[in-house]
C-alpha cells in the first residue's frame, strides 16, 4: 500500500510473450515530478527475487537533492532488451 492505494499497477507483455509486473505509487510519482525532476536511474537485482516470480527485480529511482528515491519496481520474467523497453514505455 502507498497513499492508501495498492502499488500493483498492472503488467506488460513483451514481443516474446514474457510478462513484467509493475509496482508503483502514482501519487508519489506525481508528487516527485512536481518538483522538476530531471534525472532518472534504474537498477536491477538478480539475486533478491521471490522464488518462481521472475528473473529480476528492476527498480526505478528519481534523484532529488542528491538523494535517490525509489519510485517504481518491475518484477521481470526476462532480461531481454524488449522487456526493458516495455517496462520503460509503461
Amino acid at each position: 500500500m502507498c497513499c492508501n492505494n495498492s502499488i500493483f499497477s498492472g503488467s506488460v507483455k513483451d514481443s516474446d510473450g514474457k510478462y513484467s509486473v509493475m509496482l508503483e505509487c502514482t501519487h508519489l510519482i506525481n508528487l516527485v515530478l512536481s518538483h522538476g525532476i530531471t534525472e532518472v536511474n534504474a537498477d536491477a537485482t538478480f539475486k533478491v527475487v521471490p522464488a518462481n516470480m521472475g528473473s529480476q527485480l528492476l527498480s526505478i529511482h528519481f534523484m532529488m537533492d542528491n538523494v535517490s528515491i525509489p519510485i517504481a519496481y518491475a518484477l521481470m520474467e526476462t532480461k531481454l532488451r524488449d522487456s526493458y523497453q516495455c517496462v520503460m514505455d509503461y
